[in-house]
């Protein structure tokens, strides 16, 4: 236990914090290209279409990252100004960018991709007096989904958030970024093929749970540790072990019809490629008051996919 949580407050945050420095000197070294999607008027690609195109992309980044690399992540930009109106950019590595122009022309073949400057030179005219950025992450864990957009046409997240960017004024800008890259985990393996065999599993606060589950064990070894320590240490380590033989004999504990919904879900969503994905807006407006009022409209347009009680987006 104590091992665990030396590794879970102190380690992994140090580690996270070295490599997050390491793939930003990558990243600011690297060589990217950025190019413009036009889509079509109209489109009868479903959701399931969409889906697979993800798929697509999931396997297209794997082959090209076998190290993890995190220079092969992509960038998905939504850019808005009044001049150019909405404007889609995809910023990806140069060796890149044939095969990848390859896999989005079979999914879509009547729409046009060109190479155009960084959007970010754009924004140094078009900024607005004042701009702000918001970052935002899931509001629990990632086994979590957000809920399904079966119907397109009944409930489009992007037509949604268009409403929100567009309407701008001279000099007014609005950048929705999203960074794709495979997600890998041991964790996530070991999740589904519990959830897979017992068909239920602890997603997060798994410390807090593994404590309080066990708060017997923490009480009495703690008391005898007052008169002495080894002793109070040798009974905890005891405890332990007697704890565990008895919660494997146990019957497996009977969950809700709900709680059995919620881990089909899950199940689906972890059987599924997965991306590790930031999102972040950029807004520039003459005046405070107007990038708050495009935040809240922001916030709404993703809350359509948020799951109450369980998955939704938080800043």
């Amino acid at each position: 236990l104590i091992g665990y949580l030396l590794y879970l407050f102190i380690l992994e945050p140090l580690w996270r914090l070295i490599a997050g420095l390491i793939n930003f000197r990558k990243l600011s070294r690297d060589d990217r290209i950025f190019l413009e999607i036009t889509p079509p008027h109209t489109s009868e690609k479903s959701s399931h279409a969409t889906e697979q195109l993800f798929t697509v992309v999931e396997d297209f980044l794997c082959r090209r990252s076998s190290r993890r690399d995190p220079r092969d992540a992509l960038s998905l930009e939504m850019v808005s100004t009044k001049e150019e109106g909405v404007r889609y950019v995809l910023s990806v590595r140069s060796n890149s960018s044939d095969a990848l122009q390859r896999h989005l022309m079979s999914y879509l073949p009547e729409a046009k991709i060109k190479q155009v400057d960084s959007p970010s030179a754009q924004l140094e005219n078009n900024g607005g007096a004042r701009y702000n950025i918001f970052e935002f992450s899931q509001r629990r864990h990632y086994a979590y989904p957000f809920k399904q957009q079966a119907d397109i046409s009944q409930s489009d997240l992007v037509a949604y958030i268009l409403g929100s960017i567009n309407k701008l004024d001279d000099n007014e800008a609005t950048v929705l970024q999203v960074v794709i890259a495979p997600h890998y985990s041991r964790w996530t393996n070991k999740l589904y093929n519990k959830i897979l065999s017992k068909g239920h599993a602890t997603i997060e606060n798994r410390v807090w749970v593994f404590i309080i589950d066990r708060l017997w064990v923490w009480v009495v070894s703690g008391l005898i540790m007052l008169a002495d320590f080894w002793a109070g240490f040798s009974f905890m380590i005891l405890f332990l072990v007697i704890d565990f033989f008895v919660r494997l004999r146990m019957p497996e504990e009977q969950i809700s019809v709900p709680l059995q919904k919620m881990y089909e879900q899950v199940l689906e969503k972890l059987g599924k490629p997965l991306f590790k994905t930031s999102v972040r807006v950029y807004i520039g407006r003459d005046n405070d008051a107007a990038i708050n009022d495009t935040y809240k409209g922001i916030v709404s347009s993703l809350a359509t996919i948020a799951v109450p009680g369980f998955q939704g987006f938080k800043l």
